[in-house]
C-alpha cells in the first residue's frame, strides 16, 4: 500500500559516525557543565541516547564543568 504510514518500510537509523562526533559531544557537555539531560535536548536526542553514544565512543563519566 503506497502512502500508508502504518505499512511503510522503516527508515534505517543513522550510523553513529553520521551523527555527532566525539568532539562535538564533549564540547556540548562542557557548554552545559556536564548536564546530560540539557546536552541531549540541545543535540536533539534523549538523555538515554546520549548516554549510549558516550559509552560507545568511550567518553568516561567525568566532570565537564
Amino acid at each position: 500500500m503506497s502512502g500508508d504510514p502504518f505499512h511503510s518500510p522503516a527508515k534505517p537509523a543513522l550510523p553513529l559516525a553520521a551523527s555527532h562526533t566525539k568532539e562535538e559531544l564533549v564540547a556540548a557537555l562542557k557548554r552545559n557543565s556536564g548536564n546530560k539531560t540539557r546536552t541531549a535536548r540541545q543535540l536533539g536526542m534523549t538523555a538515554r541516547q546520549l548516554s549510549y553514544r558516550l559509552t560507545v565512543l568511550g567518553i568516561p563519566g567525568v566532570n565537564f564543568s
